[in-house]
């Protein structure tokens, strides 16, 4: 499939011409990679697919909701693996990573960690670390100290993972010089040089991997292989010495085994996860499987609810009105948060076999990306897109769009597309109020993907914002300040901000 130039002209597939080597790699550079998103989703509004290179990877982008779906969930177990990239030992075996049988035995075992018996058991961890970030800020407020808000919530965030995830208290809000943040923001920082090399050129990992340049280094590698593994033994002996179980993600992980019955999460139907259950002779997790399970863990949930948290407080900061509203609305702003700026640009799909969806030819091994940020964006979909409306995601509205027309952690075309959403561009919580929901396709907000191989850890993620926001929201407001810079510029290949996101916490006005 790699290095055929031709393989989308054959197919009667419409796309940009590549350049040789390069495929369409030297556009996304040039352009940088949301505007070249938007523009190629625009160009091709005729067609349901198109055909983007990277490098001499050909890369079949669906902008078609029905497409998405379909491939999603109807033909899923055509479509059931990611993008193959090399990962080092025990990376390899990570939930996002592995394919075929070893993803349905492992994606059934940890399933279980995240039902609502299980969330129960992390919640108090959770609240604990909200507090404790109510009260830095508290402090920040008194002071009158401007506060970044990706570096303050990341603290938060990486607090939260060691405490669910590990039961370890690192306390960053306090100390951000601890080993194990320290690392973690060593890994990411890594992890963002590294995928971008490896998207557009992926036949550059596995020469980054043996050069010590991969997505890991050996010694991040081992501190967290050996953290986890020194935290599994001690969890043996305390279990001997009668001691009780941890209530955390490692705990779960190492007791799923004695699991009895998969849960499915809100993205799944139940028909979705009893076929999962039954194609999958479930397998006691080795070893290096709970280190890799642990890491994702570690590695997903820090960068994306961060992501998302930050930008969340700072649309509230513009947006002060929809601070005075009741808590139910909290969802429609998370929502109309994650389709301004989804965590994740784009889905990706391999079809493992010959397949035809909406008449389409889709050949074996073929990699499919879903523009979901260009679709957030879409007029098409969203009324003024560009506009901050939580109403977008009320009941009413919801039932008048395609279902896949939202999926934050992915897709930045298609939240951006102006045939879905009425100015994209701007921030409209009422886009997702009842009425307007109703009038949208129900694919076009997906904020965790749909179908089986949707996020696993989708409802630990919204507990942990929707805890913060509630606990930080009683008692502050976030408001604009002199080094807030409007209009936000994002960085080249990320949904971050170039100038940071700055803000003032005043106390809330006691209605």
């Amino acid at each position: 499939m790699s290095r055929d130039h031709n393989i989308f002209k054959k197919l009667g597939i419409p796309g940009p011409k590549p350049l040789p080597l390069l495929g369409n790699f030297y556009q996304q550079i040039s352009q940088g990679i949301f505007k070249f998103q938007v523009d190629m989703y625009n160009q091709y509004a005729d067609s349901k697919v198109y055909g983007l290179f990277d490098a001499g990877t050909p890369m079949l982008y669906v902008r078609d909701l029905d497409m998405i779906r379909d491939i999603c969930v109807k033909n899923f177990n055509s479509f059931v693996d990611h993008r193959t990239f090399d990962f080092p030992e025990p990376l390899d075996r990570m939930l996002t990573v592995i394919k075929g049988d070893a993803w349905k035995n492992v994606r059934a075992t940890v399933s279980p960690a995240f039902s609502t018996v299980k969330l129960r058991r992390m919640f108090q961890y959770i609240i604990h670390n909200a507090r404790c970030l109510a009260q830095n800020l508290r402090e920040k407020q008194e002071s009158g100290e401007p506060v970044e808000l990706k570096h303050m919530v990341s603290c938060f965030t990486m607090d939260v993972i060691a405490s669910t995830g590990f039961g370890a208290q690192i306390n960053s809000l306090q100390n951000e010089e601890n080993d194990f943040m320290k690392l973690s923001n060593r890994v990411m920082d890594r992890m963002k040089r590294i995928i971008f090399l490896t998207f557009f050129l992926p036949f550059l990992t596995k020469p980054l991997n043996k050069l010590g340049f991969g997505f890991l280094a050996k010694d991040e590698i081992d501190f967290f292989t050996s953290f986890v593994e020194e935290a599994m033994e001690r969890r043996k002996e305390e279990t001997e010495d009668g001691h009780s179980k941890r209530n955390d993600f490692l705990q779960l992980l190492m007791e799923a085994d004695a699991e009895s019955e998969d849960i499915p999460n809100d993205n799944m139907t139940q028909f979705e996860a009893l076929e999962l259950n039954k194609r999958s002779q479930r397998k006691p997790l080795t070893k290096s499987e709970i280190q890799a399970q642990a890491i994702i863990f570690l590695m997903a949930g820090f960068n994306t609810v961060s992501t998302v948290l930050s930008f969340t407080f700072f649309l509230l900061a513009q947006n002060p009105e929809c601070c005075s509203r009741d808590l139910p609305y909290m969802d429609q702003v998370l929502n109309e948060a994650m389709r301004l700026y989804p965590p994740a640009f784009v889905i990706d799909r391999v079809c493992v076999e010959d397949t035809v969806v909406e008449k389409i030819h889709i050949p074996k091994g073929m990699n499919m990306v879903f523009p979901m940020y260009a679709i957030h964006h879409d007029p098409a979909i969203w009324v003024d897109p560009e506009t901050f409306d939580p109403d977008r995601f009320s009941p009413e509205q919801k039932s008048d769009r395609h279902p896949y027309a939202h999926m934050p952690f992915g897709q930045y075309a298609i939240h951006h597309d102006p045939a879905i959403w009425v100015d994209p561009e701007t921030f409209d919580p009422d886009r997702f109020s009842p009425e307007q929901k109703s009038d949208r396709h129900p694919y076009a907000h997906m904020p965790f993907g749909q179908g089986p191989r949707s996020c696993v850890g989708m409802r630990l993620a919204l507990l942990e914002m929707k805890v913060a926001l509630a606990t930080i929201l009683q008692e502050m407001t976030p408001v604009i300040c002199s080094k807030t810079v409007l209009p936000l510029r994002l960085k080249f290949f990320q949904t971050e901000a170039e100038d940071g996101l700055w803000v003032k916490f005043t106390a809330r006005k006691k209605s």
